[in-house]
């Protein structure tokens, strides 16, 4: 899936590419009230980058001068069931 404009907001809708680390880290610590010096890029990384079900995929709402005005992290989760695995995200 491309990029998706947001109607009369300006904004667009994409996925995340490895040079937007920077800005995702610096949006979840704006609105996470993540403070300089704790682990959350360590725990970021973990959660959504070596989780063993996969990557995260990761959606960004990009304002018309290229910073960020949300995220979407949907982590990845396998589920047993009798008939077999099950792949989802939340």
């Amino acid at each position: 899936m491309g990029e998706s404009g947001m109607g009369d907001s300006g904004l667009t809708v994409r996925r995340a590419r490895d040079g937007d680390r920077s800005q995702v880290i610096e949006l979840c610590r704006a609105s996470l009230g993540w403070r300089v010096g704790d682990p959350n890029e360590e725990f970021f990384a973990w959660k959504h980058d070596e989780n063993p079900f996969g990557a995260s995929p990761v959606w960004l709402a990009v304002a018309p001068d290229g910073s960020l005005a949300g995220l979407r992290a949907l982590m990845r989760w396998r589920f047993s069931t009798p008939t077999g695995p099950i792949s989802a995200v939340r």
